[in-house]
């Protein structure tokens, strides 16, 4: 018993002794491979250099290649089903994005996967720095991206990476910033009391989003005509005529707004007391105006069309 009990004994430090040396003579072996596929992989990014340097800027960690001004980075950001990591490859002195590898993720097999498939990684090759942009259908301007099938989400989020990476690589080489947008940071995470899924950082890019042909301003909320007085609560819109007094129409519900004054046999909207020539056309919005006495009540209705 004691002789099975000392062989066992010896039988595990000899075990200890050879996993601890296989270790240190594989550890090595393995950091030079992953390096070795490492540089492969940078360099697939950086289109006509054939080794880098490693440099770092601003505390940024960057890949400098032999061709002058190409340079890759490392960068990663929430997916929909955890952290993606990818490589990405760029000029930041011409802002020109080369190209996007994706390093790791955990993304839905057969769906956000397909953020490492040849067709996803084709909307990153050869474009111009800007505020890229998902759709889904077919990519016809050089900033937009094609979206996955099924996976649109994780699609924004490869996009969202590639372009903090691009403002990273512009900053740590002194330029300034572009001006770009983030799509909302969705997981697949889910709110156990409702069963929906978690959002964060969402940002509602439609509202308070000014016409610049009218001035008219969307603030998703029952708002006043400024140049009348009248509330419109069909549509919700604040409508502003900056160019003149014109009578304004609101196109979706076709109801013109003048005063808050409504003749109670006819609803129409009316103006009392006024009189307006007709026939007369206001230069500054080619606005016809018209006049209509309503018998009943003896009132002046104004009337204009754009």
């Amino acid at each position: 018993m004691k002789k099975s009990i000392l062989t066992l004994a010896i039988l595990g430090v000899i075990s200890a002794l050879l996993l601890s040396f296989v270790y240190q003579v594989t550890t090595p072996i393995i950091a030079e491979r992953q390096e070795e596929d490492k540089k492969v992989i940078i360099l697939t990014v950086l289109p006509e250099s054939d080794n880098y340097k490693r440099v770092e800027k601003n505390g940024i960690v960057l890949y400098e290649g032999n061709k002058e001004g190409e340079v890759a980075m490392i960068a990663s950001g929430p997916g929909f089903g955890g952290t993606i990591e990818l490589i990405v490859g760029a000029n930041p002195f011409q802002r020109k994005l080369y190209a996007v590898k994706v390093l790791s993720h955990s993304e839905t097999p057969g769906l956000g996967s397909h953020i490492t498939g040849e067709e996803f990684a084709k909307n990153f090759i050869d474009k111009p720095f800007g505020d890229y942009q998902v759709v889904k259908r077919t990519a016809v301007d050089p900033l937009e991206v094609e979206a996955i099938t099924g996976a649109t989400v994780s699609s924004e989020m490869v996009v969202n990476i590639v372009k903090n990476a691009m403002n990273q690589m512009l900053v740590a080489y002194g330029f300034d910033p572009i001006s770009v947008t983030s799509a909302p940071i969705t997981t697949g995470a889910t709110d156990a009391s409702t069963g929906a899924s978690v959002t964060t950082g969402a940002t509602d890019t439609t509202t308070s989003a000014t016409d610049t042909s009218t001035s008219a301003t969307d603030t998703t909320t029952s708002a006043t005509d400024t140049a009348t007085g009248a509330t419109d609560t069909a549509t919700s819109a604040t409508v502003t005529d900056t160019t003149s007094t014109a009578t304004v129409t609101d196109t979706a519900s076709s109801a013109t707004v003048t005063t808050g004054a409504t003749d109670a046999a006819t609803g129409a909207t009316v103006t009392t007391g006024a009189t307006e020539t007709t026939g007369v056309t206001d230069t500054n919005t080619s606005a016809t105006a018209s006049t209509t006495t309503d018998t009943d009540t003896g009132a002046t209705s104004v009337g204009g069309e754009g």
